[in-house]
């Protein structure tokens, strides 16, 4: 009789324990089931690719969706290795020139840090470096706006916006595509265009520094177009038709990466 009694108590105290290791673990089962719920509606990680056109030269690639983008010499574009939301979004600096692949349920933006370039299916020019004071858009077929906070400008195919960073001013004007887009294809083309204006471009595509040693330089332009030519023969081309004279001076280092600069000084005949 006292055996069985003990087997009783000894089968409720077995019973008891169940019970409070099923409470405690309750909870903690909970908990597992909840973090594995969040994890699977969490965003997946995107991976993402950076190109960086050399100077001098002229980079081109095609992204996830189809897109073709054209990177100028020193320009970067930072972009998904899969486009997995409702927009395609990329971010870029420099100059770049997009075609852009047609889809109007998931827009193509292009940020470049002061402006927001946002397409659907279309070819245009972005124009955006560091150290410039002002950037430019260039529309080629399609349509495109461009927003920078609530102020929003819709170009139409042959129109520029020039926004200056000073002022946060922007302005849309008619031009010739041409020459705003001509460097895809290995091309610089001048038209009548002030000399201030050109040694500013060719100092984006071969990373040197021009100092002109008199400021009347400036009221000079220049017409020409350039395929293939060294920036040597570039300036050599200038010294013919323009009482201008170039003279390099020793290499300069700048920036972080202590990058070799040839600073060009510029006298007038």
């Amino acid at each position: 009789m006292q055996r069985h009694k003990s087997r009783r108590k000894k089968t409720r105290f077995i019973t008891y324990c169940q019970r409070i290791a099923a409470i405690l673990l309750l909870p903690a089962i909970i908990a597992i089931v909840a973090l594995m719920m969040k994890k699977d509606h969490q965003e997946p990680l995107i991976a993402y690719n950076e190109v960086t056109a050399p100077y001098g030269m002229v980079s081109s690639l095609t992204l996830p969706d189809s897109s073709k983008v054209w990177l100028n010499a020193g320009s970067t574009l930072k972009y998904p290795t899969a486009f997995t939301s409702n927009v395609r979004e990329v971010e870029m600096s420099g100059e770049a020139y997009f075609e852009v692949h047609a889809d109007k349920e998931h827009p193509f933006i292009v940020n470049t840090g002061d402006l927001k370039v946002t397409a659907t299916g279309t070819a245009f020019n972005i124009c955006s470096f560091a150290k410039a004071q002002e950037e430019v858009i260039t529309l080629v077929t399609g349509k495109v706006a461009v927003s920078q906070e609530n102020n929003i400008k819709h170009l139409l195919p042959g129109q520029q916006l020039n926004y200056q960073r000073a002022s946060k001013s922007m302005e849309i004007t008619d031009i010739d595509t041409y020459k705003y887009i001509s460097w895809k294809d290995g091309i610089l083309a001048f038209r009548d265009d002030p000399l201030k204006s050109i040694f500013n471009r060719l100092e984006q595509v071969y990373q040197v520094r021009f100092i002109l040693k008199d400021t009347s330089i400036n009221q000079f332009t220049y017409r020409a177009t350039f395929k293939g030519e060294t920036l040597d023969e570039i300036l050599d081309y200038m010294g013919m038709s323009i009482p201008i004279t170039f003279r390099t001076t020793e290499t300069e280092k700048e920036g972080n990466d202590s990058i070799n600069v040839r600073t060009i000084e510029v006298y007038k005949n």
